[in-house]
């Protein structure tokens, strides 16, 4: 019996770099088979996912044991090695995406292994998502005529083996961007900004500062004239904002022509930084609201202006 076990002991070794796996997600698939290394679209052992910061993200990762068993033949005698169940530990992911394995989830070797990352990420930049592997397996020995079993072994797989999976939450941070996201410092990757001329000269953007702002069509017929151009005599008075005065030294006002349930004002300076972010509501007709800029320095700022009624962007002066 002791022999038997030091036999099993040492054929994991075997068993360990000659099990071959097949991944698979929306952007990739692969195999890997030990020693051999990784077959990756011939290129790279890295599974690299984006998602947007404080959007939703969904992505499944498919995993399985390419072969129920494989044989080998030992000075002792021939071995079938059957691979019985696949246990994978999620040890690592970004802040705010769950995985459906929990901490760790077992699978019928013969089946695949789903895995499905999802959340909304918070935190901009590049996660890695950090498992790990344990093979259950069993053997059958025939020696001497006499066929011996084993009982079931884990058979453990270094990182070293396993592809990599990283996941890079992606965020824009110019304040003249629709899906711009005022909570993480400024950099000057504007890969994935988005902006009003993306779509044509009438768009704008929606208000939100959390990197979920979208584009704004005020072009709804395609016609190449904004849709608060086409407004007929017999249609509401056209909404009108006034900023004054402009220029100006110490305060700026505003005043509204209709009165607006909501009006949102941003203020960014010449080097795209927002130093004013400020909602008002239930703002009455013809009446007059000090902004409150007077800290600001002199110089150049575009006022961003969001109401139900329409979006406009004003420069103003400070001297």
């Amino acid at each position: 019996m002791r022999k038997l076990l030091t036999f099993f002991s040492l054929l994991i070794v075997s068993i360990s770099y000659a099990q071959s796996f097949e991944f698979t997600s929306s952007k990739i698939k692969f195999e890997i088979s030990p020693p051999n290394g990784y077959t990756l679209n011939g290129d790279t052992s890295l599974i690299f996912l984006e998602a947007p910061i404080n959007q939703l993200f969904r992505e499944e990762i498919k995993i399985k044991v390419l072969t129920p068993y494989q044989d080998i033949v030992m000075e002792q005698g021939p071995v079938r090695i059957y691979n019985d169940s696949l246990e994978i530990h999620s040890l690592a992911l970004p802040p705010g995406i769950q995985t459906s394995i929990g901490d760790s989830t077992m699978f019928n070797a013969q089946d695949w292994a789903e895995i499905i990352l999802s959340g909304t990420p918070t935190q901009a930049g590049i996660h890695d998502l950090k498992y790990k592997f344990k093979l259950r397996t069993y053997f059958n020995v025939v020696s001497n005529g006499v066929v011996s079993s084993s009982p079931s072994i884990y058979v453990h797989f270094p990182d070293s083996l396993l592809p990599q999976i990283r996941l890079k939450v992606t965020a824009c941070t110019d304040p003249t961007a629709c899906n711009y996201i005022a909570s993480i410092p400024t950099f000057d990757d504007k890969s994935y900004c988005i902006y009003p001329t993306d779509l044509d000269a009438c768009a704008s953007c929606s208000p939100e500062t959390d990197g979920t702002g979208k584009i704004v069509d005020n072009d709804a017929d395609d016609d190449g004239i904004c849709d608060a151009d086409e407004l007929g005599a017999d249609e509401l008075e056209v909404f009108e904002l006034d900023l004054y005065p402009n220029p100006s030294k110490h305060q700026l006002y505003m005043r509204s022509n209709q009165f607006v349930e909501q009006l949102h004002i941003q203020v960014v300076n010449v080097a795209g930084k927002m130093v004013f972010d400020q909602k008002y509501t239930q703002v009455q007709a013809n009446e007059s609201y000090e902004l409150g800029l007077e800290n600001l320095s002199p110089g150049i700022y575009m006022l961003k202006v969001f109401s139900d009624k329409k979006t406009v962007n004003l420069p103003w002066i400070k001297h």
